[in-house]
């Protein structure tokens, strides 16, 4: 439409102030708040997981349990494990994984780059592209060799195989 005019989100976002930023967080994340509260505890380490909607729900469950086995702790030590859910993933994280933080996953990732303050201190993605992550020191992208422990490689090597 020639009256739109296109804009990289990148180039809007860092027209915001600390105002509009955190304006635009608790536009997507209601309990925000809540959340902050739970993300002060004493210090901890933070361990942020992307979700997608993989396979079936059974064995994405255990896809995340084992990502959550493999690398929820730093040096050794427990970390506030926080899960992302994919918007299109329809597991109820909340009821498969009480113990964790469960954020909605109905808002796009990069709101989290807008939260003063917030840094983790490792992202899991098994595919996600974590290109406009700022907020993490360690990014873990496990894919396909990953995924081939789950599924046959067929399942998801789709491209390598034109």
């Amino acid at each position: 439409c020639p009256k739109y005019v296109e804009r990289p989100s990148r180039e809007l976002a860092e027209g915001l102030d600390e105002a509009g930023k955190d304006l635009l967080v608790h536009l997507f994340i209601a309990d925000m708040d809540e959340i902050q509260k739970k993300l002060d505890m004493g210090g901890k380490n933070k361990i942020l997981l992307l979700t997608e909607p993989l396979c079936g729900l059974d064995v994405r469950e255990r896809i995340f349990r084992d990502c959550i086995a493999q690398y929820g702790k730093i040096d050794g030590e427990e970390s506030v494990v926080l899960i992302k859910p994919h918007p299109r993933d329809i597991l109820d994280y909340r009821n498969v994984f009480p113990e964790y933080i469960v954020l909605d996953g109905k808002f796009p990732m990069e709101v989290l780059n807008y939260i003063k303050g917030l840094r983790f201190r490792r992202v899991i993605s098994v595919f996600t592209v974590v290109h406009a992550i700022q907020f993490a020191e360690e990014i873990v992208y496990l894919g396909e060799d990953f995924m081939d422990q789950y599924e046959p490689p067929e399942a998801h090597r789709q491209n390598e195989l034109i």
